[in-house]
């Protein structure tokens, strides 16, 4: 399982005028986004809160914390 943790994956995220940072996940087969708080995601990934546009790679532990679960075997877990 730990070796699942460390896989990283790309994200593209995106500051909306609305506060909120709009993040969609580049290496998947099928597209996903999700929305998430600029402080927080800030936090996870370590980006610079200058930063409002951008990608950035995150491990899978990261992207849990983000609040996306990944996938198990085509069944969302």
């Amino acid at each position: 399982m730990s070796k699942q943790l460390n896989a990283t994956h790309r994200l593209r995220f995106v500051l909306h005028t609305g506060g909120l940072i709009f993040v969609s996940i580049l290496d998947r087969p099928s597209p996903v986004s999700f929305l998430s708080q600029p402080a927080y995601f800030r936090r996870i990934t370590g980006i610079s809160p200058l930063k409002t546009i951008g990608t950035v790679r995150v491990t899978e532990a990261q992207l849990r914390l983000l609040g996306f679960i990944p996938q198990k075997g085509g069944v969302a877990i």
